[in-house]
Protein backbone atom coordinates (compact mmCIF):
# COMPACT_ATOMS: atom_id res chain seq x y z
CA UNK A 1 0.00 0.00 0.00
CA UNK A 2 1.56 3.57 -0.77
CA UNK A 3 1.01 5.56 2.54
CA UNK A 4 -0.83 4.70 5.06
CA UNK A 5 -5.10 4.57 5.26
CA UNK A 6 -7.32 6.62 7.26
CA UNK A 7 -9.59 4.79 10.55
CA UNK A 8 -12.70 5.97 7.88
CA UNK A 9 -10.94 3.76 4.79
CA UNK A 10 -9.81 1.04 6.56
CA UNK A 11 -13.73 1.00 7.89
CA UNK A 12 -14.96 1.59 4.38
CA UNK A 13 -14.55 -2.27 3.34
CA UNK A 14 -15.85 -3.72 6.91
CA UNK A 15 -19.03 -1.95 6.20
CA UNK A 16 -19.17 -3.18 2.31
CA UNK A 17 -18.66 -7.15 3.73
CA UNK A 18 -21.35 -6.47 6.11
CA UNK A 19 -24.15 -4.93 4.06
CA UNK A 20 -24.69 -1.36 5.54
CA UNK A 21 -22.80 0.88 3.09
CA UNK A 22 -25.57 1.20 0.57
CA UNK A 23 -25.32 0.72 -3.35
CA UNK A 24 -23.24 -2.31 -4.60
CA UNK A 25 -20.07 -0.91 -4.50
CA UNK A 26 -19.65 0.50 -0.62
CA UNK A 27 -18.98 3.49 -1.63
CA UNK A 28 -19.50 6.35 0.44
CA UNK A 29 -20.72 9.48 -1.13
CA UNK A 30 -19.35 12.00 1.53
CA UNK A 31 -16.01 10.49 1.39
CA UNK A 32 -14.25 13.33 1.11
CA UNK A 33 -9.99 11.96 1.77
CA UNK A 34 -9.76 13.19 -2.39
CA UNK A 35 -8.10 11.56 -5.77
CA UNK A 36 -4.31 11.34 -6.49
CA UNK A 37 -3.12 10.21 -9.68
CA UNK A 38 -0.98 6.77 -9.59
CA UNK A 39 1.93 6.26 -10.99
CA UNK A 40 1.46 3.04 -12.27
CA UNK A 41 0.34 4.72 -15.84
CA UNK A 42 -2.70 2.88 -15.98
CA UNK A 43 -4.77 6.37 -16.10
CA UNK A 44 -6.48 4.84 -13.12
CA UNK A 45 -7.39 7.30 -9.92
CA UNK A 46 -7.58 6.13 -6.31
CA UNK A 47 -8.52 7.30 -3.03
CA UNK A 48 -5.83 9.24 -1.26
CA UNK A 49 -3.74 6.03 0.28
CA UNK A 50 -5.01 3.14 -1.79
CA UNK A 51 -4.14 0.76 -4.67
CA UNK A 52 -5.73 0.25 -7.73
CA UNK A 53 -6.45 -3.00 -8.69
CA UNK A 54 -7.99 -2.08 -11.93
CA UNK A 55 -6.73 -3.42 -15.36
CA UNK A 56 -5.27 -0.87 -17.68
CA UNK A 57 -8.03 0.86 -20.32
CA UNK A 58 -6.14 2.51 -22.99
CA UNK A 59 -5.17 5.13 -20.51
CA UNK A 60 -8.32 5.84 -20.07
CA UNK A 61 -8.60 7.86 -16.87
CA UNK A 62 -11.47 7.36 -14.25
CA UNK A 63 -11.96 7.43 -10.80
CA UNK A 64 -12.17 4.37 -9.43
CA UNK A 65 -12.25 4.03 -5.55
CA UNK A 66 -10.34 0.71 -4.31
CA UNK A 67 -11.01 -1.81 -0.88
CA UNK A 68 -9.26 -4.36 0.06
CA UNK A 69 -10.89 -7.42 1.69
CA UNK A 70 -9.01 -8.69 4.67
CA UNK A 71 -6.74 -11.93 4.34
CA UNK A 72 -8.74 -14.10 6.85
CA UNK A 73 -12.36 -12.84 6.08
CA UNK A 74 -14.31 -15.16 3.09
CA UNK A 75 -17.67 -13.56 1.76
CA UNK A 76 -21.06 -15.52 2.84
CA UNK A 77 -22.85 -16.72 0.02
CA UNK A 78 -25.24 -14.08 -1.06
CA UNK A 79 -26.58 -13.02 -4.56
CA UNK A 80 -23.48 -11.05 -4.82
CA UNK A 81 -20.27 -11.28 -6.00
CA UNK A 82 -16.83 -9.71 -5.47
CA UNK A 83 -15.21 -7.69 -7.54
CA UNK A 84 -10.90 -8.08 -7.82
CA UNK A 85 -10.92 -4.46 -5.86
CA UNK A 86 -13.17 -5.77 -2.87
CA UNK A 87 -16.40 -4.05 -4.51
CA UNK A 88 -19.79 -6.35 -4.44
CA UNK A 89 -21.71 -6.80 -7.51
CA UNK A 90 -25.24 -8.44 -8.39
CA UNK A 91 -24.78 -12.24 -9.08
CA UNK A 92 -26.95 -11.90 -11.83
CA UNK A 93 -27.35 -8.79 -13.79
CA UNK A 94 -30.69 -7.39 -15.33
CA UNK A 95 -31.08 -7.36 -18.86
CA UNK A 96 -28.31 -4.04 -20.26
CA UNK A 97 -29.24 -3.96 -23.99
CA UNK A 98 -27.05 -2.02 -26.81
CA UNK A 99 -29.53 -0.17 -28.59
CA UNK A 100 -27.67 2.35 -30.02
CA UNK A 101 -24.13 3.16 -32.14
CA UNK A 102 -23.02 5.89 -33.64
CA UNK A 103 -19.40 4.62 -35.32
CA UNK A 104 -19.34 7.09 -37.88
CA UNK A 105 -20.31 10.73 -36.65
CA UNK A 106 -20.07 13.28 -39.22
CA UNK A 107 -20.28 16.94 -37.27
CA UNK A 108 -17.14 16.04 -35.33
CA UNK A 109 -14.11 13.12 -35.33
CA UNK A 110 -14.64 10.15 -34.63
CA UNK A 111 -12.23 9.94 -31.64
CA UNK A 112 -14.40 12.55 -30.41
CA UNK A 113 -18.07 11.82 -31.64
CA UNK A 114 -18.66 8.25 -31.06
CA UNK A 115 -21.02 6.93 -28.90
CA UNK A 116 -22.63 3.92 -27.50
CA UNK A 117 -26.13 3.63 -25.56
CA UNK A 118 -27.10 1.15 -23.09
CA UNK A 119 -30.77 0.55 -21.88
CA UNK A 120 -31.49 -1.36 -18.75
CA UNK A 121 -34.46 -3.32 -19.58
CA UNK A 122 -34.84 -5.11 -16.18
CA UNK A 123 -37.30 -4.43 -13.15
CA UNK A 124 -34.29 -3.36 -10.82
CA UNK A 125 -31.42 -0.96 -11.21
CA UNK A 126 -28.13 -1.67 -11.21
CA UNK A 127 -24.51 -0.82 -10.19
CA UNK A 128 -22.88 0.31 -13.53
CA UNK A 129 -19.61 0.50 -11.73
CA UNK A 130 -19.56 -3.31 -11.87
CA UNK A 131 -20.18 -3.38 -15.90
CA UNK A 132 -17.08 -3.32 -18.15
CA UNK A 133 -17.75 -2.54 -21.75
CA UNK A 134 -14.96 -4.11 -24.46
CA UNK A 135 -14.70 -3.25 -28.12
CA UNK A 136 -13.55 -5.32 -30.53
CA UNK A 137 -10.45 -8.00 -29.11
CA UNK A 138 -9.33 -6.29 -26.12
CA UNK A 139 -9.91 -2.86 -25.66
CA UNK A 140 -11.92 -2.32 -22.05
CA UNK A 141 -13.21 0.54 -20.57
CA UNK A 142 -14.35 0.57 -16.73
CA UNK A 143 -17.14 3.03 -15.20
CA UNK A 144 -16.37 4.72 -11.45
CA UNK A 145 -18.32 3.12 -8.98
CA UNK A 146 -19.76 6.36 -8.18
CA UNK A 147 -21.65 6.18 -11.17
CA UNK A 148 -25.49 6.52 -9.90
CA UNK A 149 -27.07 3.25 -9.86
CA UNK A 150 -29.05 2.54 -13.77
CA UNK A 151 -32.68 2.59 -13.14
CA UNK A 152 -35.47 0.34 -14.97
CA UNK A 153 -35.85 1.78 -18.33
CA UNK A 154 -32.58 4.36 -17.94
CA UNK A 155 -30.08 4.80 -20.27
CA UNK A 156 -26.50 5.04 -20.11
CA UNK A 157 -24.15 6.46 -22.54
CA UNK A 158 -20.32 5.75 -23.47
CA UNK A 159 -18.89 8.79 -25.43
CA UNK A 160 -15.54 8.83 -26.55
CA UNK A 161 -15.06 12.22 -24.58
CA UNK A 162 -16.79 14.17 -21.81
CA UNK A 163 -16.68 17.60 -23.22
CA UNK A 164 -19.53 18.59 -24.67
CA UNK A 165 -17.86 21.39 -26.84
CA UNK A 166 -15.46 18.84 -28.27
CA UNK A 167 -18.20 16.08 -29.00
CA UNK A 168 -20.55 17.25 -30.51
CA UNK A 169 -22.93 18.64 -27.32
CA UNK A 170 -23.75 14.91 -26.14
CA UNK A 171 -23.87 14.39 -22.59
CA UNK A 172 -22.06 11.03 -21.59
CA UNK A 173 -21.98 9.27 -18.67
CA UNK A 174 -18.69 7.18 -19.10
CA UNK A 175 -15.71 7.76 -21.63
CA UNK A 176 -13.90 4.81 -23.69
CA UNK A 177 -10.89 5.21 -25.66
CA UNK A 178 -11.77 2.51 -28.19
CA UNK A 179 -11.87 3.22 -31.48
CA UNK A 180 -15.67 1.60 -33.28
CA UNK A 181 -14.82 0.27 -36.52
CA UNK A 182 -16.68 1.75 -39.46
CA UNK A 183 -17.17 -1.05 -41.61
CA UNK A 184 -18.39 -3.39 -38.55
CA UNK A 185 -17.32 -4.71 -35.19
CA UNK A 186 -17.73 -6.50 -32.01
CA UNK A 187 -19.15 -4.63 -28.40
CA UNK A 188 -19.89 -6.59 -25.09
CA UNK A 189 -20.85 -5.84 -21.91
CA UNK A 190 -19.03 -7.85 -19.36
CA UNK A 191 -19.64 -8.38 -15.84
CA UNK A 192 -16.73 -8.66 -13.06
CA UNK A 193 -16.03 -12.26 -14.12
CA UNK A 194 -15.72 -11.47 -17.75
CA UNK A 195 -18.98 -13.21 -18.56
CA UNK A 196 -20.79 -11.45 -21.44
CA UNK A 197 -23.99 -9.65 -20.20
CA UNK A 198 -24.78 -8.55 -23.96
CA UNK A 199 -23.10 -8.45 -27.33
CA UNK A 200 -23.77 -6.98 -30.70
CA UNK A 201 -21.63 -7.81 -33.47
CA UNK A 202 -22.66 -5.04 -36.04
CA UNK A 203 -21.92 -4.80 -39.74
CA UNK A 204 -22.70 -2.42 -42.63
CA UNK A 205 -23.54 -5.42 -44.99
CA UNK A 206 -27.58 -6.23 -45.49
CA UNK A 207 -29.46 -6.92 -43.30
CA UNK A 208 -28.00 -4.43 -41.05
CA UNK A 209 -28.09 -0.74 -42.31
CA UNK A 210 -25.91 1.21 -43.59
CA UNK A 211 -26.22 5.11 -43.35
CA UNK A 212 -24.71 7.66 -44.62
CA UNK A 213 -21.36 9.46 -41.88
CA UNK A 214 -23.25 11.41 -39.47
CA UNK A 215 -26.10 9.19 -38.92
CA UNK A 216 -26.58 6.27 -35.36
CA UNK A 217 -28.07 2.73 -36.03
CA UNK A 218 -30.68 2.19 -33.28
CA UNK A 219 -32.43 -1.34 -32.33
CA UNK A 220 -35.91 -0.70 -33.82
CA UNK A 221 -37.29 -2.25 -30.33
CA UNK A 222 -35.22 -3.29 -27.63
CA UNK A 223 -36.99 -6.59 -26.38
CA UNK A 224 -36.26 -7.51 -30.34
CA UNK A 225 -32.42 -9.50 -30.65
CA UNK A 226 -30.03 -6.98 -30.96
CA UNK A 227 -27.44 -8.98 -32.58
CA UNK A 228 -29.76 -9.57 -35.80
CA UNK A 229 -29.74 -6.65 -37.87
CA UNK A 230 -32.87 -6.76 -39.38
CA UNK A 231 -33.55 -5.48 -35.72
CA UNK A 232 -32.02 -2.28 -36.56
CA UNK A 233 -32.28 1.17 -38.53
CA UNK A 234 -30.70 4.19 -39.00
CA UNK A 235 -31.47 6.98 -36.34
CA UNK A 236 -34.19 9.34 -37.59
CA UNK A 237 -33.88 12.24 -34.90
CA UNK A 238 -31.54 15.51 -35.84
CA UNK A 239 -29.30 16.55 -33.20
CA UNK A 240 -28.42 19.96 -33.13
CA UNK A 241 -25.05 19.57 -34.43
CA UNK A 242 -26.77 18.00 -37.65
CA UNK A 243 -25.73 14.29 -37.20
CA UNK A 244 -29.03 11.83 -36.63
CA UNK A 245 -29.12 9.99 -33.48
CA UNK A 246 -30.88 9.77 -30.19
CA UNK A 247 -27.98 9.60 -27.36
CA UNK A 248 -28.66 8.85 -23.67
CA UNK A 249 -32.81 9.09 -24.75
CA UNK A 250 -35.58 6.50 -26.61
CA UNK A 251 -34.84 5.96 -30.30
CA UNK A 252 -36.64 7.20 -33.09
CA UNK A 253 -35.21 4.87 -35.69
CA UNK A 254 -36.94 4.41 -39.28
CA UNK A 255 -39.38 2.15 -39.46
CA UNK A 256 -39.11 -0.11 -42.17
CA UNK A 257 -42.27 0.32 -45.04
CA UNK A 258 -44.20 -1.68 -46.80
CA UNK A 259 -43.17 -5.32 -47.51
CA UNK A 260 -44.93 -5.14 -51.34
CA UNK A 261 -45.17 -3.19 -53.71
CA UNK A 262 -44.17 -3.08 -57.56
CA UNK A 263 -41.42 -1.05 -58.44
CA UNK A 264 -38.95 -0.72 -61.50
CA UNK A 265 -35.83 0.34 -61.91
CA UNK A 266 -36.29 2.38 -64.81
CA UNK A 267 -33.01 4.46 -65.13
CA UNK A 268 -28.83 4.05 -64.02
CA UNK A 269 -26.08 6.66 -64.67
CA UNK A 270 -23.01 4.32 -64.15
CA UNK A 271 -20.61 6.31 -65.32
CA UNK A 272 -20.79 10.11 -64.59
CA UNK A 273 -18.52 12.53 -66.48
CA UNK A 274 -19.20 15.83 -64.51
CA UNK A 275 -17.99 15.04 -61.01
CA UNK A 276 -16.48 11.47 -60.16
CA UNK A 277 -18.06 8.12 -59.88
CA UNK A 278 -18.41 8.15 -55.72
CA UNK A 279 -20.58 10.88 -55.78
CA UNK A 280 -21.93 10.81 -58.88
CA UNK A 281 -23.15 7.81 -60.08
CA UNK A 282 -27.27 7.09 -59.65
CA UNK A 283 -30.46 4.74 -59.39
CA UNK A 284 -33.88 6.03 -60.14
CA UNK A 285 -36.90 3.71 -59.19
CA UNK A 286 -39.93 4.32 -60.56
CA UNK A 287 -43.81 3.20 -59.12
CA UNK A 288 -45.99 2.61 -61.96
CA UNK A 289 -48.67 1.78 -58.97
CA UNK A 290 -51.68 3.85 -58.39
CA UNK A 291 -50.50 4.01 -54.50
CA UNK A 292 -47.14 5.06 -52.48
CA UNK A 293 -44.82 2.59 -51.30
CA UNK A 294 -42.75 3.23 -48.73
CA UNK A 295 -38.92 2.29 -48.76
CA UNK A 296 -37.91 2.21 -45.20
CA UNK A 297 -35.85 -0.84 -45.16
CA UNK A 298 -35.83 -1.90 -48.60
CA UNK A 299 -32.57 -2.79 -50.23
CA UNK A 300 -30.46 -2.54 -53.48
CA UNK A 301 -28.44 -5.05 -54.40
CA UNK A 302 -25.73 -5.28 -57.01
CA UNK A 303 -23.33 -7.94 -57.65
CA UNK A 304 -22.27 -9.08 -54.05
CA UNK A 305 -23.08 -5.55 -52.91
CA UNK A 306 -26.09 -4.51 -50.77
CA UNK A 307 -27.19 -1.06 -48.96
CA UNK A 308 -30.24 -0.62 -47.03
CA UNK A 309 -32.81 2.30 -48.16
CA UNK A 310 -32.93 4.05 -45.27
CA UNK A 311 -36.37 5.68 -45.46
CA UNK A 312 -38.45 7.55 -48.06
CA UNK A 313 -42.13 7.32 -49.64
CA UNK A 314 -42.54 6.56 -53.40
CA UNK A 315 -45.60 8.29 -54.64
CA UNK A 316 -48.36 6.76 -56.90
CA UNK A 317 -47.11 7.27 -60.83
CA UNK A 318 -43.44 8.87 -59.55
CA UNK A 319 -39.70 8.29 -59.05
CA UNK A 320 -37.21 7.65 -56.12
CA UNK A 321 -34.01 8.65 -56.88
CA UNK A 322 -31.20 6.54 -54.99
CA UNK A 323 -27.29 8.40 -55.25
CA UNK A 324 -23.82 7.95 -54.34
CA UNK A 325 -24.09 11.43 -52.33
CA UNK A 326 -26.98 13.30 -51.09
CA UNK A 327 -24.95 16.61 -51.36
CA UNK A 328 -25.91 18.49 -54.52
CA UNK A 329 -23.08 20.58 -54.22
CA UNK A 330 -21.08 17.75 -55.24
CA UNK A 331 -23.20 15.26 -56.79
CA UNK A 332 -23.60 17.75 -59.86
CA UNK A 333 -26.76 19.29 -58.79
CA UNK A 334 -28.76 15.91 -58.30
CA UNK A 335 -31.89 16.28 -55.22
CA UNK A 336 -30.99 12.17 -53.95
CA UNK A 337 -33.80 10.71 -51.86
CA UNK A 338 -31.71 8.08 -50.38
CA UNK A 339 -28.20 7.43 -50.58
CA UNK A 340 -26.77 3.59 -51.45
CA UNK A 341 -23.19 2.93 -50.46
CA UNK A 342 -21.81 1.03 -53.58
CA UNK A 343 -20.06 1.50 -56.36
CA UNK A 344 -21.68 0.44 -60.11
CA UNK A 345 -19.79 -1.57 -62.68
CA UNK A 346 -19.23 0.45 -65.51
CA UNK A 347 -18.98 -2.69 -67.61
CA UNK A 348 -22.24 -3.77 -66.21
CA UNK A 349 -24.01 -5.96 -63.32
CA UNK A 350 -27.13 -6.96 -62.28
CA UNK A 351 -29.00 -4.49 -59.73
CA UNK A 352 -31.81 -6.25 -57.80
CA UNK A 353 -33.82 -4.37 -55.54
CA UNK A 354 -35.32 -6.24 -52.33
CA UNK A 355 -38.25 -5.79 -50.07
CA UNK A 356 -37.21 -5.81 -46.19
CA UNK A 357 -37.74 -9.63 -45.74
CA UNK A 358 -34.95 -10.32 -48.86
CA UNK A 359 -37.79 -10.97 -51.75
CA UNK A 360 -37.12 -9.68 -55.55
CA UNK A 361 -39.20 -6.92 -56.78
CA UNK A 362 -37.33 -6.04 -59.40
CA UNK A 363 -34.11 -7.28 -61.40
CA UNK A 364 -32.26 -5.51 -63.80
CA UNK A 365 -28.57 -6.94 -65.55
CA UNK A 366 -27.62 -3.90 -67.23
CA UNK A 367 -24.77 -4.60 -69.73
CA UNK A 368 -21.94 -1.99 -72.02
CA UNK A 369 -23.06 -3.69 -75.07
CA UNK A 370 -25.50 -4.87 -77.14
CA UNK A 371 -28.54 -5.61 -76.53
CA UNK A 372 -27.88 -2.97 -74.13
CA UNK A 373 -26.84 0.89 -74.75
CA UNK A 374 -23.37 0.89 -75.32
CA UNK A 375 -21.39 2.26 -72.84
CA UNK A 376 -21.13 6.46 -72.85
CA UNK A 377 -19.34 8.19 -69.87
CA UNK A 378 -21.58 11.02 -68.45
CA UNK A 379 -24.91 9.56 -70.12
CA UNK A 380 -27.24 7.25 -68.46
CA UNK A 381 -29.46 4.90 -69.96
CA UNK A 382 -32.82 4.47 -69.20
CA UNK A 383 -36.09 2.83 -69.72
CA UNK A 384 -37.81 3.80 -73.10
CA UNK A 385 -41.09 2.63 -71.73
CA UNK A 386 -42.07 3.50 -68.00
CA UNK A 387 -43.89 -0.34 -68.04
CA UNK A 388 -42.65 -3.59 -69.12
CA UNK A 389 -39.56 -6.05 -69.16
CA UNK A 390 -36.65 -4.00 -67.70
CA UNK A 391 -34.38 -6.94 -68.10
CA UNK A 392 -34.75 -6.88 -71.76
CA UNK A 393 -31.95 -4.20 -72.88
CA UNK A 394 -33.34 -3.81 -76.07
CA UNK A 395 -35.92 -1.57 -74.34
CA UNK A 396 -33.13 0.89 -72.88
CA UNK A 397 -31.62 3.89 -74.61
CA UNK A 398 -28.90 6.58 -74.21
CA UNK A 399 -30.52 9.60 -72.40
CA UNK A 400 -30.84 12.51 -74.75
CA UNK A 401 -31.56 15.16 -72.20
CA UNK A 402 -28.77 17.13 -71.63
CA UNK A 403 -28.18 18.34 -67.96
CA UNK A 404 -26.81 21.70 -66.50
CA UNK A 405 -23.86 20.41 -65.27
CA UNK A 406 -22.58 18.88 -68.65
CA UNK A 407 -23.67 15.03 -68.18
CA UNK A 408 -27.07 13.53 -69.72
CA UNK A 409 -30.42 12.24 -68.01
CA UNK A 410 -33.67 12.47 -66.27
CA UNK A 411 -32.54 11.89 -62.35
CA UNK A 412 -36.19 12.20 -60.47
CA UNK A 413 -38.00 13.07 -63.28
CA UNK A 414 -39.70 11.06 -66.62
CA UNK A 415 -37.58 9.51 -69.18
CA UNK A 416 -37.08 10.47 -72.62
CA UNK A 417 -38.74 7.62 -74.49
CA UNK A 418 -39.50 7.28 -77.86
Amino acid sequence: MKGSMTPKALFLPLLALLGLSGGCGGFDPAWSGGWEETTTGSGIRTESGGESNSETTGGTSHLFPTTTLPETQTPSASPLSETGSGHRCPAEFPPLVIDEIAYDPAAVPDHLGEYIEIVNRGDRGVEMGCVRLRVGEGCEAEIPFEAPPLPPGGYFLFVRSLDQEANGGIEGNARFSCTLGNEGGRIELLDPQGTPIDTVTYRTEAPWPSPPAGVAIELIDPDLDNDDGRNWAPASETLENGDRGSPGRENAPVRCGDPTGEILIDEILYDPAAVADRVGEYVELFNPGEVPVDLSCWRISGDGKESVIEGGMIPARGFFLLGRSLDPAENGGIAVDAPFTFPLNNGGETLRLLTPAGSVVDEVPYRAAPPWPEHRAGVSIELRFPEGDNSDGSRWRLSETPRPNGDYGTPGAPNGGG
